[in-house]
């Protein structure tokens, strides 16, 4: 058992419905059982490839070339970090949850941290999330429904102590460093573009299409 853990959530695709929507959408968590010093492989990122380091100009998955996605995926892959994923065809969502997508963002995040709740052991379990556009009551309501699922999951005596978190992502560095993770499983699935997750494949616990 661990003392602490810090799992990084973050999503990749869009919850749009259109024609020009994702096919896929993907919630993703990066688990550290140890400390790891995030901050230095993005400073690392900067020096090496000359990356302004201001949050305006964040750098994410999407907007960097192929030298960038593999340096901070070989960065990642050099970690304990583990990774456990879920994704849905968004043909296979049925109508109710098109209408409610703050309901299937959050029964996704849910699936993803019942199986951390389930494959971690720990004291402490440090959660932070991409924060998403919304307010202080949607955060609220994500927070409560992810501490019910521990609280209905937990079958020993001495559950981890839950702590969330929501950052916006260019003020923390592993959620910057996941986000390289979040976006390879993304080009896995949508694409068929393996070069990024083949690297980290074998350290998915988990990584599953709902609904088919």
């Amino acid at each position: 058992m661990y003392d602490s853990v810090e799992v990084y959530i973050d999503e990749s695709g869009d919850l749009g419905f259109s024609n020009g929507s994702s096919k896929f959408f993907i919630i993703e968590a990066m688990i550290a059982p140890n400390k790891i010093n995030f901050q230095r492989i993005v400073k690392k990122a900067n020096e090496k490839l000359k990356i302004a380091g201001k949050c305006q100009a964040e750098v994410k998955f999407n907007n960097s070339n192929t030298n960038i996605r593999h340096f901070f995926i070989d960065k990642f892959c050099a970690t304990e970090c583990q990774v456990v994923w879920y994704a849905v065809q968004k043909t296979r969502v049925d109508a109710d949850l098109r209408r409610k997508k703050d309901k299937l963002y959050n029964y996704m995040c849910g699936k993803v941290m019942g199986s951390v709740f389930s494959s971690v052991h720990t004291k402490n379990l440090n959660v932070i999330i991409d924060k998403r556009p919304g307010g202080r009551a949607e955060r609220n309501d994500f927070d409560r429904y992810i501490t019910g699922i521990l609280d209905g999951q937990h079958l020993g005596m001495f559950p981890p102590e839950l702590k969330l978190s929501h950052y916006d992502s260019c003020n923390n560095a592993g959620l910057r460093v996941n986000d390289f993770v979040a976006g390879s499983i993304f080009q896995h699935l949508e694409r068929r573009d393996d070069q990024y997750y083949s690297k980290f494949e074998n350290k998915v616990i988990i990584g599953r299409k709902l609904w088919g």
